[in-house]
């Protein structure tokens, strides 16, 4: 709750201080002090803070100070704004909360150059802890650390993290994840954290000032107008004057911070330190000058270039990815231009030609869209597309969501060697087709608000997926995938195996438990049919098995039986950590029940679990499977630009879905629910609307009708019947695409209507109908949308048309 309210007065503060209100700052500043304890920062108190990191850490560690450690970090591969960003909120946590141990933490082996040239001091650029150092990795395994990310909002330490503060698109663990959190699309991290400052009342001057507007300026790429938003705008104005930097100096200070960038040709560097891999591939962006010659066809750093793309096709084999793309970005003499940009893309050996030819379709469909209004100069090569002449870059923002919907379709499953079956990556989802079967089975489907299958038995479950043509995992396939995707090197797989947020069912079941001698009988992938009495029945080929006792015990999932999938060894519960190693929970089952082993966790603590406890019968909330197939289809993937929109539609085994710039539009085989106010809808699209009150819609992809042609009929209504009669359409869920529909049927830009009179043709041209000459001209009304209401209503209202609020 602070921090909501330092953001909050933190940007009401810059907001007053852009607009030059002298009062408003007043009033603001004495309600902060109200609040907050008076606190002072320095230059020299920010450096002492970071040179002492590794003593406080030390100290921290071996008991000689109470309180707990907290570790700043940004993410992997660090550049300028994520060391800047964890450095500055690492100290402002200091000041709030000084009993407890903040330290921040950067994810590499070094500290960027031109990290190093900016805070200009020595001592401080070598106090910074690394993620490569011992006392680090000491203070992951004492179980007495949090962490606060920056700069990015997932993490292989998710379960341990108290607070995000980031500017990229959240991702789905973030989002469900209980944690403080700000996430706004923004130009830098560095410029939320120093909104923060602001909002303590704390002013950055001189050199604090200078620092944070040096990894802004950085992030954003000298204020490029396209990587940064109003509230960047402001925030770099303050900490630029609060600086003494003026327009001139401003351009000099981020091509002196280029330079030091861009002063390098090695091949591993330039490689790894803007690598992300966040969306189911890699994705390295290189920056360089001299790459190409000017003035002729010409690579001039041929050897750069290989060696970049033999790097990435060993990081696909390294990670088990399906591409890894490395965009090459070539700069002029004044570090600031790009001269040109080449896109190489390399895919695992073995990748279907269809994923790679849409791979590069999209990509192509994005540069175009993108610079549709350009003089681009393209080419390209059976490995990479070149492109040229915008003087700008192609932001990784604008590329890898899109990418991320084909990359995450045509890799749904994880094809595991061991047991020649593709296993899904992700929970089972419900689609028109699950229905279907679950109704046919008797079987209530639970779903939850994300569409995946949920609060069901394991008896039901395991029904379902045998309709499906498909199995699931048991225990003993568990062990083995799990073992399979670490060994190579498969970070997704295995962070779906280990999800926290689902219970996952697997194929094991106990019929029959001896607790003293630790043995049962177990059936893998049982045949389950529900009897005449409604009772369900097992079958299947059981065999003996040994069964630790423990209610509960800890074990390692990395020493299991290889013909059970059961633990090999069962410890005290108190023992949470093994050479080195955190252990994992483990249940054994009832002796008097029929269960089902399953992997579970212990949410609140982000554990994994083996829980032999659930009974066959049992419903838990967030209860889910996955599917496993011997053979599997490829989606089908169409693309398209509407509008300066990149549409992609992906038709799956789970239905289609539709997105607009990676984002899922409302599905459009949703029902739509319509009700009349006044007179009826033109004939033709009462007859398909069905507009009686209680009447419902169906847009299947099958129909002619979509939302378009609604938005055409409500316009024909309005115009047969005339202004002066309501009509109220209510569309469950489809109120914002319906809108965006009914703007399209204008023939011009709806500002152009705002409070004018039509002409006779010119409303026969607005709503698609031929209009009686008699007909006076007239205007046009406001159209209402309810977000909460779910609800579009078009009034004879006097307000102007279609605000653009």
């Amino acid at each position: 709750m602070r921090e909501k309210i330092v953001d909050m007065l933190g940007f009401l503060r810059i907001y007053a201080i852009h607009k030059g209100d002298s009062r408003a700052q007043e009033e603001i500043n004495t309600v902060i002090q109200d609040i907050f304890s008076s606190l002072r920062i320095s230059y020299q108190d920010f450096a002492n803070f970071i040179i002492s990191s590794r003593d406080r850490l030390r100290e921290a560690l071996s008991g000689t100070v109470l309180g707990r450690v907290v570790f700043v970090m940004g993410h992997k591969n660090p550049d300028t704004d994520t060391v800047i960003s964890s450095l500055f909120e690492a100290y402002r946590n200091h000041l709030v909360n000084p009993g407890i141990v903040y330290i921040p933490v950067v994810q590499g082996a070094r500290i960027p150059d031109e990290v190093s040239l900016l805070l200009n001091n020595p001592c401080l650029s070598d106090a910074i802890l690394l993620s490569d150092e011992d006392i680090y990795a000491r203070a992951r395994a004492s179980g007495q650390a949090n962490w606060i990310l920056v700069d990015h909002n997932v993490s292989d330490i998710q379960k341990f993290v108290i607070s995000i503060i980031d500017h990229h698109s959240p991702s789905g663990e973030s989002l469900r994840q209980d944690a403080a959190k700000v996430i706004e699309i923004m130009g830098s991290t560095t410029a939320l954290v120093a909104l923060r400052f602001y909002g303590l009342c704390l002013d950055m001057t001189g050199m604090l000032a200078r620092i944070c507007y040096g990894a802004a300026l950085m992030d954003t790429e000298n204020k490029s107008r396209s990587k940064m938003t109003l509230k960047d705008e402001w925030i770099m104005n303050r900490l630029s004057e609060s600086a003494g930097i003026n327009i001139n100096e401003s351009n000099a200070f981020y091509q002196n911070l280029m330079s030091a960038l861009l002063n390098t040709d090695d091949a591993e560097l330039l490689f790894g330190r803007d690598y992300k891999a966040d969306w189911g591939f890699g994705f390295a962006v290189a920056k360089m000058k001299g790459v190409f010659a000017r003035d002729r066809d010409e690579v001039l750093k041929k050897n750069i270039l290989k060696r970049l793309t033999g790097i990435a096709r060993e990081n696909n084999r390294k990670n088990d990815l399906p591409l890894t793309l490395v965009k090459v970005v070539d700069y002029e003499n004044d570090n600031e231009t790009v001269f040109k940009e080449r896109m190489y893309f390399i895919f695992k050996q073995g990748v279907e030609d269809e994923f790679r030819n849409i791979t590069r379709g999209i990509f192509k469909a994005i540069l175009n869209n993108q610079y549709a209004r350009s003089r681009l100069a393209a080419a390209e090569d059976e490995e990479f597309i070149e492109y040229g002449g915008v003087g700008g870059q192609l932001s990784r923002k604008k590329i890898a969501p899109i990418l991320e919907l084909v990359v995450s379709a045509f890799n749904k499953y994880f094809y595991s060697e061991k047991l020649k079956l593709y296993v899904s990556r992700d929970f089972l989802k419900v689609s028109d087709y699950l229905k279907n079967k679950a109704t046919g089975l008797g079987i209530e489907l639970s779903v939850n608000e994300e569409g995946y299958i949920n609060y069901m038995s394991p008896c039901d479950l395991m029904r379902l997926v045998k309709s499906l043509d498909a199995t699931m995992l048991s225990l003993k396939e568990y062990a083995l995938v799990r073992e399979e995707a670490k060994s190579r090197g498969d970070i997704r797989m295995l962070q779906g195996l280990e999800y926290h947020g689902f219970v996952e069912v697997l194929g094991t079941v106990v019929l029959e438990y001896d607790a003293d001698g630790q043995r049962g009988s177990i059936i893998e992938h049982p045949a389950v049919m529900i009897n005449n009495l409604g009772c369900y029945e097992i079958k299947g080929q059981g065999k003996q098995a040994r069964i630790p006792l423990a209610r509960p015990g800890v074990f390692d999932w990395d020493k299991v039986d290889p013909e059970t999938g059961l633990p090999l060894e069962v410890f005290n519960p108190a023992k949470s950590v093994y050479n080195g190693k955190a252990l994992s929970r483990y249940w054994s089952p009832y002796e008097d029940r029929v269960c089902v082993f399953v992997r579970g966790s212990i949410f609140l603590l982000g554990i994994t679990c083996m829980d032999g406890k659930v009974k066959f019968n049992e419903r838990q909330k967030n209860m889910g499977v996955r599917l496993c197939r011997s053979n599997v289809e490829h989606p089908k993937v169409l693309v398209s630009v509407e509008a300066e929109d990149i549409i992609v539609k992906i038709e799956s085994e789970e239905g289609i879905s539709e997105y607009r710039n990676g984002l899922l539009k409302q599905k459009v085989d949703m029902a739509v629910n319509v009700s009349c106010i006044g007179s009826p809808l033109e004939e033709k699209a009462g007859s398909a609307l069905n507009t009686d009150r209680a009447g419902a819609l169906r847009l299947m992809s099958d129909t002619s009708f979509d939302l378009r042609r609604l938005a055409e009929y409500v316009a024909k209504a309005i115009n047969k019947k005339g202004i002066g009669y309501r009509q109220a359409i209510t569309l469950t869920g489809l109120a914002d695409e319906f809108k965006r529909q009914f703007k399209r049927c204008l023939p011009y830009p709806a500002r152009e209507y705002r409070g004018q009179a039509l002409k006779p043709e010119d409303a026969g041209n607005l709503f698609g109908s031929t209009v009686n000459e008699k007909t006076k001209p007239f205007r046009f009304t406001r159209l209402i949308v309810s977000s909460a209401l779910s609800r579009v209503v078009v009034s004879d209202a006097s307000s102007p048309i279609l605000d653009d609020d």
